[in-house]
């Protein structure tokens, strides 16, 4: 991942040689990660929050070398290129400082988006069609917030269409997702799971996923349901 490779850009520099390294990188223009984005053309406005962050944590433990070197790679490179830096810029610094090892620096980013990934799974899957998802918002505005434990409980089954088959190839796939292997009846390392087990497994699975008030992290979007919150353009 990119911020992987910021920490391990800023411990190849060192505090002093900064200036050195981001002038050899123009002069032969090697990549300088962390700064740049395909999408946003100004200022990252995620990078902002992780730069406060990342201040805090410095102040905190004392150490504030590598936001140091970070913000004056941004400095030059905005001057020189009129590149901001993104967010992989300053998470870089952040989970750094929280002590997170480097190889888990993309998981740890990743994991938030998981619940998206499923729901656009299942949405694509409903369809057999590509998507490309925009995440417009389109539901009601000035809504006022309410805390999950205030809520009224809501069956997850509220959340799909009350086609019983589509439920059902819903979530033969997602129990076959979380159990990390393929979908029911699929082959896997050169074996099979047997029906005796799997079988009854799904039956609970559904009986589970359908009695259970809902969970936040499995809701599904749909774009034809004013319910929801996001449409595919």
């Amino acid at each position: 991942g990119a911020n992987e490779g910021v920490i391990k850009m800023l411990q190849e520099i060192g505090v002093d040689k900064v200036d050195d390294f981001i002038a050899d990188c123009l002069k032969n223009k090697k990549k300088i990660m962390g700064i740049g984005h395909r999408v946003y053309k100004v200022l990252d406005p995620r990078a902002p929050h992780l730069q406060s962050m990342a201040q805090k944590l410095g102040a905190k433990l004392g150490e504030t070398k590598w936001l140091d070197m970070s913000e004056r790679i941004a400095e030059i490179m905005l001057r020189e290129k009129n590149l901001y830096p993104n967010v992989d810029f300053y998470s870089a610094t952040v989970y750094y400082s929280l002590g997170i090892p480097t190889d888990l620096f993309t998981p740890i980013f990743a994991i938030a988006r998981t619940s998206g990934w499923t729901a656009h799974v299942l949405e694509q899957l409903a369809d057999n069609r590509l998507i490309r998802p925009s995440g417009v918002y389109d539901g009601p505005d000035n809504l006022k917030f309410q805390p999950i434990s205030e809520r009224g409980a809501k069956r997850l089954t509220n959340l799909y269409e009350t086609s019983i088959p589509r439920f059902l190839f819903r979530h033969w796939v997602l129990f076959g997702v979380v159990r990390h292997q393929a979908p029911i009846g699929a082959e896997r390392g050169g074996r099979k799971f047997g029906s005796v087990v799997k079988i009854p497994l799904f039956i609970f699975w559904c009986l589970w996923m359908a009695s259970v008030p809902n969970r936040p992290w499995l809701v599904h979007f749909n774009a034809t349901d004013s319910n929801h919150v996001t449409t595919n353009k």
